[in-house]
């Protein structure tokens, strides 16, 4: 016993050519989505690297902030202006 073929229905040139261009519009639209995220990724490493860098920095400066009033301990508002 042979198996049926498989009924193929033909669309109109009309609806081939209207998928086609569908088709070929969303992958435009793809690629340009892949491109956008790939540089949104680049830019989002670049400032968590500025980031970190600037944490990293300001901790620096706060530390050396602390050991500068441990070794000075008076401060400002104990100072008399020099012309007392």
């Amino acid at each position: 016993m042979n198996a049926p073929h498989p009924v193929r229905s033909a669309a109109p040139a009309g609806q081939t050519a209207a998928a086609e261009r569908r088709v070929v519009e969303l992958e435009s639209r793809l690629a340009f989505v892949d491109q956008a995220a790939e540089t949104l990724s680049r830019a989002l490493a670049a400032q968590q690297s500025r980031i970190d860098r600037l944490e990293r920095l300001c901790g620096d400066l706060a530390e050396r902030v602390r050991q500068l009033s441990d070794a000075d301990p008076h401060t400002p508002a104990e100072e008399v202006p020099p012309h007392y």
